[in-house]
């Protein structure tokens, strides 16, 4: 079985309103997310996944979750 590895980015505005995208393939909303790129770390996958999926420019202040398989 192939392992996947990947990062997802809970954003949150002054209002605590969430940050959610929705793919032109589906009707789902989800947070912006994708697989991490040979020599990338999850932080850089984060910040780069939010920036292709919505345009904008984040930083990261905390770690939520860490999934292991």
């Amino acid at each position: 079985m192939k392992k996947w590895s990947g990062a997802a980015a809970v954003c949150l505005n002054e209002h605590n309103e969430v940050l959610m995208v929705k793919s032109i393939h589906s009707n789902a909303w989800a947070v912006p997310s994708g697989g991490i790129e040979s020599g990338e770390t999850p932080e850089a996958c984060c910040i780069r996944e939010v920036m292709e999926e919505t345009g904008y420019e984040v930083e990261i202040i905390d770690h939520l979750f860490v999934k292991k398989q």
